[in-house]
């Protein structure tokens, strides 16, 4: 088990980052802190389609859609979690995730790998309550990442990640086709070389344009000690960047 993986549920702990609480225990009069980690943007494709279908049901539409969304991001989310996982950010049809610690890297690829697979298999098992053909594309990034806790402490509080490492992850993950994982060539280069797939070419903020790895089915989960076929690709930051999944 990673040792970022969560503790017995608290309360309050479905419903607020990992991260805000440890920084509110830990630094609450800090504003502004660096994390080094791997950072994880995945977007599922699909939704919008289905919700206008549903849209002309009406009522039923809407709990339709509702529990969609519930099953979908709750069967992604279990895998993320168990590989250590901080969801900062859910908004509609993506998320954004945070692994810190020792192999941050090794862990969010190889929660990448498991959230595609487990997508392919509610679609393929029509498992979902309104069978629709969702696809995944996850992009990864790794680096020291700028947080900012903003916001009233008597009203709301949230994280905010900002800065040209988080500007590197958009681009790689807006280079994913649906179905790929690609990784930064920082990313890449804390994974095993034979996981690695082919080039395209990214504009990163941080350096030269990069290339992302976006090879249909490659790569495995060796670095996790298993064997099992994956897409995988790799973006900015400088160099060519492989994606896989992996679990030590």
């Amino acid at each position: 088990m990673p040792q970022n993986s969560y503790p017995p549920q608290a309360p309050a702990t479905p419903f607020v980052p990992r991260l805000a609480g440890e920084w509110l225990r830990g630094h609450p009069r800090e504003r502004h802190r660096r994390l080094d980690g791997t950072m994880v943007f995945a977007d599922i494709s699909g939704f919008t389609a289905l919700t206008e279908r549903l849209a002309r049901r009406g009522r039923v539409g809407a709990e339709l859609m509702s529990d969609t969304l519930d099953l979908t991001f709750a069967t992604l989310l279990a895998p993320a979690f168990e590989d250590g996982a901080d969801l900062l950010k859910w908004g509609g049809d993506a998320v954004l995730l945070f692994f810190r610690g020792d192999e941050h890297a090794t862990y969010a690829a190889h929660a990448a790998y498991e959230m595609r697979s487990r997508l392919r298999d509610l679609v393929r098992e029509r498992a979902l309550p309104v069978p629709t053909p969702l696809r995944m594309s996850i992009g990864l990034h790794s680096g020291g990442f700028d947080l900012f806790l903003v916001g009233d402490p008597a009203s709301h509080r949230e994280i905010v990640v900002s800065g040209p490492q988080i500007s590197d992850l958009t681009a790689v993950e807006q280079a994913c086709g649906a179905g790929q994982i690609l990784l930064s060539s920082v990313t890449a280069s804390r994974l095993p070389p034979r996981l690695l797939g082919a080039g395209v070419d990214v504009d990163a903020t941080t350096g030269p344009p990069a290339q992302i790895v976006s090879t249909p089915e490659r790569a495995g989960t060796e670095a996790a000690g298993g064997s099992a076929s994956t897409g995988v690709g790799h973006a900015p930051t400088g160099d060519p960047c492989p994606c896989a999944g992996g679990r030590r």
